[in-house]
């Protein structure tokens, strides 16, 4: 693999994982705000917030993975 699409690469990685922990958190504090208030409204709001901060935390470790493969092949 070429340098530039390694950098590339980990760049994409750490914008995934770093948006991926604040979408998490954000999730988190609307469920809990929705259960504290008592208001049900829109808690699906914040478990899919919830659910779409997990998945780029976890596209994150997969290309975390194949950047570690890419670089042991090498």
């Amino acid at each position: 693999m070429k340098l530039s699409s390694v950098n590339s690469l980990e760049n994409l990685n750490l914008f995934c994982h770093v948006s991926g922990i604040i979408t998490v958190f954000l999730g988190i504090i609307v469920i809990l705000m929705d259960l504290a208030y008592k208001d049900f409204a829109h808690i699906q709001v914040g478990i899919f917030v919830l659910a779409t901060g997990y998945s780029f935390v976890k596209i994150s470790s997969k290309l975390a993975r194949i950047l570690r493969d890419e670089k042991s092949y090498n």
